[in-house]
Formats: structure tokens, C-alpha cells, sequence
């Protein structure tokens, strides 16, 4: 979603619960971030309230006492809230999903191994529950009556962004941002060191955390005048019955109230991306990967090896000069498969929901987006054996340097408004996707496996275009 005339700003204000001293405003040095091209946006500078007695030179680095929080702060001039609301839910869908993909190449890039073996499951876990928030985000919008929203920054272009969108396999630099993203507010983990996790981050203030979001989104629903929930929606949400990720539990349910909205944001929230921290139990994603990003630490202090296997950055099949572009043909290949397939998983999910839980082509459809998931994992492991060059190349510790998945998205995932175009769109897609996979059988037996599954859609997708 391109929102370059949307101004996301941040105050510190003091954390709930304590006394408020005089305020005072400041600019926050290093917050002004660049697009690197692609959407021609770039942010103002982030503002910052706090105590006037901690207000320095402006061209100083202004310290952040512990006692206070970062707000995102309100529209200015005002939205109308449900408006503001629908915004604020587009921009949590799509930071689910980049941090789903994020998670996913990190986890890919580990090798079968322990202890990596056990962060992969730990990753994969985490990014499941990821997906459960997408879907949980739906779940709110259609029950305001907003459109859906499976949409992703690329290469990224948004501050409110915890980070900038990047694939690179797993390290511990990386593991610091995870955790920063995905942290409460500081004050509420006062054992944790935030200032050398911004060093291990690379990063010279604390990153905008994912929950700030959520407060702003649950404090909006709090302040609607009215409630906006359309109880006819339910139909068309995502049923928390129908969805699983291993052995943690989704934060996914239905929502008819605005009372259920509330008990949704703070079951996300306690998953680890809200103010408050989940019983020990149920570890948050925070807590998970602190203990990882405090094992992998220790793992290459005592190894003196990387964690992951020789995976590039920001893998691509479009860009023959970027660093991560795959080079060898077959990988390339397959890469480009990958993405399609990727495709038609996002555009598989958005699809469903549109359909009513009564529709029987709805479970179909779901059936569909599980067999998607496995192909996206299958795909992603098999490029992980395929070499990124050709001529091979190595790295700077002499291990070949192999591909990785690119998780490109150049298309729109907008759906068309009629039903029967809907159909037509997917049907283009598995016809693309099973033309790539023809010429990549004769590499692995995966492509065939791939192809009788597609056939098979397609004939479904012939029946129901085929009925008035």
C-alpha cells in the first residue's frame, strides 16, 4: 500500500500508570530514514515529548529515560477514526506479513543441524503465529467493513516499519532486531540491555516496536463513538478452527463486537507483539527470541562460526546486478517458480475469505492454501541446494554460495471485483505456475509433484467457471 502522504508519528510519553513531569519537545536524532529509491518517500524526522530536564542540544542524541514509552500519536488534522482505524489495520496486515516472510528465510537459512535445528522450529513456529495475526487482521477488517488487505512492503519504503524489509539468513545481529521489533516497552524488561541490542542491531536508537502498533489500534476502537462491527461479517472471517501452527496456539478469533475486537488485540498482544508480557507457559515471540538471541550469541562467541548456511541477502530472479541475484539458471528457475507460488497462496487466502463458511468451495480453497504453505517450505529447502552461481562462487569463509528463496512480490494482489474474474486470474496463474514447473521435472521430482497437484486445481477451477 503506497502511503506516501501518511505521516506516522511517534511522542514519549510517560508510561501508564506514573505521574507526567512538564513536557517538552525534541528531536530525536537518526530517525530520518531514505527510501532507497523505489517509492520517492521519505518520513519527517520523528518527535519526541519528554521531561524538560532531559532536553539536550538538538544536535545531540537525546537519552530516553526508562519510565517512558514510545506513542504512535493520532492523525494530525484528524482522521475520521473509523478511517484511522482501517489504516492503522492495513499497516498491521502488512508488517505481519513481512515479518512472516523475514522469519521464514531466516529459518531456511539454518542448517539441519543442533542447535540451529531446534531455532529453525523455533522460527517457523513464531512465523506460523505470524500468519495467525494476518489472519486475525482480516478478521477485523471485515468487521468493519473494510477491504482485506494481504498486501507487503518490498524493499522497503515505510518508517513505521519495525525495520527495513530484508531477507538475510539468521545471525545474531539480525536476532537483536528480532527482538527489538517484537520487545514490550523497555520499562517492562528492565533486565534486558536495549542500548547493546541496538549495537548488536546496528542501529543507534531503539527501533519503532510492533506493539506500539497495537496500542494505537486498541486505544482507536476504544474512542469510536459507535460500534462499527457488522455481526453479518462473521460468515466471511477466518474460523480459528479451521487454522494451525504446531504446538503454540493462533491469536485468531472472530469478531462481532467491539468487545471481541478488544480480547483480539490483546491476545495478539500477549503473544508477544502488545505491552504485556504472556504467562511463562506461553512464551511471547520476545521471550523466544531473546533466549535464541542469547544462545546464538554464546553459540559463535564459543564456534567462531556463522549460524546459517551460505544464503544471500535479498535473493531476486529480476535484478542481474544485485548482490542476490540468483545467477544459475536452474536456480533462477525455480526462484521465479517460487514466487509464483507464493502468489497464488496470498491470492488463494484472500480469495476464501470472500467466500461464506457455508460455501463448500470455501474448505476447498482452505485445503489449497495448507498444500501452498508445504509447497512454499518444499521449494525453499530444494533452492537451498542449488547453487546461486555458474560458475560456483564462494564466500569469505570458502563455503559455495547457494540460493536462497526470493519471496518477490512485483504484482498487485489486488482481487477483481466479479467472481467469475476472480476465478479467470487464479486459473492465468496455475496455468503460468504449471508451465514453470514443466521445465524444472527433469531437475528434481518435486516440479511433478507440484504439477499433479496444479492439474488438479485447474479442473475445479474449470467446473466453476463452466456454472451460470
Amino acid at each position: 500500500m503506497n502511503r506516501n502522504r501518511t505521516q506516522f508519528r511517534f511522542a514519549l510519553v510517560p508510561a501508564r500508570g506514573r505521574d507526567q513531569p512538564g513536557v517538552a519537545t525534541a528531536m530525536v536524532k537518526g530517525l530520518r530514514a531514505v527510501d532507497a529509491g523505489r517509492m520517492g518517500f521519505a518520513m519527517e524526522a520523528f518527535t519526541i515529548s519528554m521531561p524538560a530536564a532531559f532536553i539536550h542540544d538538538e544536535a545531540a542524541a537525546t537519552p530516553v529515560d526508562a519510565t517512558f514509552e514510545v506513542r504512535l500519536q493520532r492523525q494530525d488534522p484528524p482522521l475520521d477514526p473509523l478511517d484511522e482505524l482501517i489504516l492503522l489495520l492495513h499497516t498491521a496486515a502488512e508488517i505481519e506479513h513481512s515479518l512472516m516472510a523475514q522469519y521464514l528465510y531466516a529459518a531456511y537459512s539454518l542448517p539441519d543441524q543442533s542447535p540451529q535445528k531446534e531455532w529453525q522450529e523455533t522460527l517457523v513456529g513464531i512465523a506460523h503465529q505470524e500468519m495467525g495475526h494476518l489472519l486475525a487482521t482480516q478478521n477485523l477488517l471485515l468487521s468493519v467493513g473494510a477491504s482485506l488487505n494481504f498486501e507487503r512492503e518490498d524493499y522497503p519504503f515505510s518508517d513505521f516499519y519495525p525495520f527495513p524489509f530484508k531477507l538475510e539468513p539468521l545471525s545474531v545481529a539480525s536476532l537483536a532486531r528480532y527482538v527489538l521489533a517484537e520487545m514490550p516497552d523497555r520499562s517492562k524488561v528492565p533486565e534486558v540491555d536495549v542500548d547493546a541490542l541496538c549495537a548488536e542491531a546496528g542501529v543507534d536508537h531503539q527501533i519503532p516496536r510492533v506493539g506500539a502498533l497495537f496500542v494505537a489500534i486498541a486505544e482507536l476502537i476504544g474512542e469510536l463513538s459507535s460500534d462499527p462491527v457488522f455481526a453479518d461479517s462473521l460468515p466471511f472471517q477466518a474460523e480459528p478452527s479451521d487454522w494451525r501452527a504446531g504446538p503454540y496456539a493462533l491469536a485468531l478469533r472472530k469478531v462481532a463486537s467491539i468487545t471481541e475486537a478488544s480480547q483480539l488485540l490483546d491476545a495478539i498482544g500477549k503473544q508477544g507483539e502488545g505491552p504485556d508480557e504472556p504467562d511463562e507457559a506461553l512464551p511471547s515471540h520476545f521471550r523466544r527470541f531473546y533466549a535464541m538471541y542469547v544462545a546464538a550469541k554464546a553459540h559463535v562467541g564459543s564456534t567462531g562460526q556463522p549460524l546459517s548456511d551460505a544464503l544471500p541477502t535479498n535473493p531476486t530472479v529480476h535484478d542481474p546486478q544485485a548482490p542476490g541475484y540468483l545467477q544459475q539458471p536452474i536456480a533462477r528457475a525455480w526462484g521465479a517458480a517460487f514466487n509464483t507460488r507464493y502468489r497464488i497462496l496470498l491470492f488463494t487466502l484472500e480469495h476464501l475469505l470472500s467466500l461464506s463458511n457455508a460455501d463448500a468451495t470455501r474448505g476447498r480453497m482452505r485445503g489449497w492454501a495448507f498444500d501452498d504453505m508445504k509447497a512454499v517450505h518444499d521449494m525453499a529447502l530444494l533452492l537451498k541446494q542449488r547453487p546461486q552461481h555458474e560458475p560456483l562462487r564462494n564466500d569469505e569463509l570458502g563455503r559455495a554460495r547457494v540460493a536462497g528463496a526470493p519471496f518477490e512480490m512485483p504484482q498487485t494482489l489486488q482481487m477483481p471485483n466479479r467472481p467469475v474474474d476472480r476465478w479467470r486470474e487464479l486459473r492465468n496463474l496455475m496455468r503460468f505456475h504449471l508451465e514453470q514447473l514443466s521445465g524444472l521435472e527433469r531437475d528434481d521430482d518435486l516440479a511433478g509433484d507440484l504439477s499433479a497437484d496444479i492439474r488438479e486445481r485447474l479442473t475445479f477451477i474449470s467446473d466453476q467457471l463452466e456454472q451460470p
